[in-house]
């Protein structure tokens, strides 16, 4: 039987989780420009993504504090705060509670792998090698922690502040080096003459798994020697030479169009699954305004145990075979269960689902 201890925990647990942070945000779209309100649920670090995802740098918060599941649940169906939309940060429990039949859950993070060595099928990934074989870029693999620690705060630590600001999830310096002094990890970098541009920190798992990577000082001139997709290249072939047929490529955000899940796309990129955690997505209104977010905001969401694109098209968007099949090519990502793709039903003022002749 659980011991007293044990039940106390789960019961601190469990109402933790019925008591979350909630923002109300009011600002200009992100692409558009126009007045978008949203209602967060959740913690800072995902709202801080959130944030970057919705809103232009024009945008005003209200702290409404830490709510209570039935004190959300009100606002949501009052919606006294007149937003748009609302998205709520959770797993499980928060779905039970929370999410409706008209509603979506993005995961947080999709994962994926890729074939070692890789595989030069699209223009954008034999431009890349152009200009690392003119840069004649190479690799050396290392184990030593003067290199380790030259990568983590030179490469590393300077890319993901960079490109992720205050939404960063750091992974600890400690963790890395466990994982070398174990035999569980190596540490690829990127050579130009002497000098080490990038590298990438490999955790040798049943497949293994590309952890951290980082341009050094994220210097522009050695990301133009496509530093990041050397690393990636150059893993695959280390791997690819070790026995290992596959490597995964890390996590990636579930918006379609997040730079990281598009870039990863050269490399054949194969989505293999997702985390627990997630957002619910939840229409407030049906106007403009709110299709403004939608058709600027592709995402994946979970369909029972399926994940599938899903792309909301403006009045405006063509329909044409062409301008669809470009949307395809664009969105489609190996291991997805589908891509839907939505339009205004003018009638009744909500998406639906385009049947496609």
């Amino acid at each position: 039987m659980p011991t007293p201890t044990a039940v106390k925990r789960s019961i601190t647990r469990f109402l933790g989780a019925l008591r979350s942070g909630v923002w109300v945000i009011k600002g200009a779209e992100r692409l558009t420009g126009e007045p978008f309100s949203l209602l967060f649920v959740g913690s800072e670090k995902q709202k801080a993504y959130v944030l970057r995802v919705a809103f232009n740098d024009e945008y005003v918060e209200t702290d409404l504090g830490k709510l209570y599941a039935w004190q959300i649940l009100f606002l949501l169906r009052v919606n006294r705060h007149d937003c748009d939309i609302a998205m709520i940060e959770g797993g499980g429990l928060h779905r039970s509670i929370y999410q409706n039949k008209d509603d979506y859950f993005l995961p947080l993070w999709l994962k994926s792998i890729a074939a070692t060595p890789l595989r030069v099928t699209g223009n954008s990934f034999k431009d890349d090698l152009r200009v690392i074989r003119k840069a004649d870029l190479r690799y050396e693999v290392s184990t030593e922690l003067a290199k380790l620690d030259d990568f983590y705060n030179c490469m590393y630590l300077p890319t993901i502040n960079a490109r992720h600001g205050d939404t960063t999830i750091e992974t600890e310096y400690s963790v890395m080096e466990q994982q070398i002094a174990e035999g569980q990890g190596v540490l690829l970098l990127v050579f130009k003459g002497d000098v080490s541009i990038a590298g990438v920190f490999v955790s040798l798992e049943e497949i293994p798994r590309l952890w951290t990577l980082g341009v050094r000082d994220f210097n522009q001139e050695y990301r133009n020697c496509c530093a990041s997709t050397a690393a990636y290249m150059f893993a695959a072939e280390y791997l690819a030479a070790q026995g290992y047929p596959t490597m995964h490529l890390g996590m990636s955000r579930g918006f379609l169009n997040d730079g990281v899940l598009q870039y990863k796309k050269k490399f054949n990129q194969q989505i293999i699954g997702a985390g627990d955690p997630g957002f619910i997505l939840k229409m407030l209104k049906h106007d403009k305004i709110t299709d403004n977010f939608l058709s600027s905001n592709p995402f994946v969401y979970l369909n029972e145990k399926s994940l599938i694109g899903a792309v909301f098209l403006d009045e405006e968007q063509p329909r044409s075979e062409k301008a669809m099949n470009r949307l395809k090519k664009k969105y489609e990502i190996i291991g997805l269960s589908g891509l839907e793709f939505y339009v205004k039903d003018n009638s009744l003022g909500v998406f639906s689902k385009l049947v496609e002749s």
